[in-house]
């Protein structure tokens, strides 16, 4: 049997902020949620689910905010792998996604999402 490479765990930045992984199929809004709250927080952004995931595993954010339709796999895929990953399992999720009751009801069972917001942020962003 081979031996088992040593991993070496890198020492983590020291937070000023917390940090805000933002994962959301769609620029526009992926913008927008990135400057309302860039302020306070420290943000990350990933346009695939994937990518999202590898960050969240790599950066530890404090929440995961996660559009329910991404180009590569809807939000509560990357929830249900965040949660069967110890090192991610107790980081905060929050899903954004439009108003479809069921299709979230399901998302928020199978996931223990923390939080479901439905909202068509377009609508706001064009008001402002």
């Amino acid at each position: 049997m081979p031996p088992i490479p040593f991993k070496r765990a890198l020492p983590q930045p020291v937070r000023t902020r917390p940090l805000v992984l933002l994962i959301e199929g769609d620029d526009s809004p992926l913008d927008l949620y990135a400057r309302l709250i860039d302020e306070d927080l420290s943000v990350l952004t990933a346009t695939r689910g994937d990518t999202g995931y590898a960050l969240a595993c790599s950066e530890e954010p404090d929440v995961v905010m996660i559009g329910g339709q991404l180009p590569d796999v809807d939000g509560s895929t990357i929830c249900q792998r965040l949660r069967a990953n110890p090192d991610t399992a107790s980081i905060p999720v929050v899903m954004f996604t439009r108003p479809y009751p069921a299709d979230l009801l399901i998302a928020t069972l199978h996931c223990a999402i923390e939080q479901v917001r439905t909202a068509d942020m377009s609508k706001r962003a064009a008001a402002n």
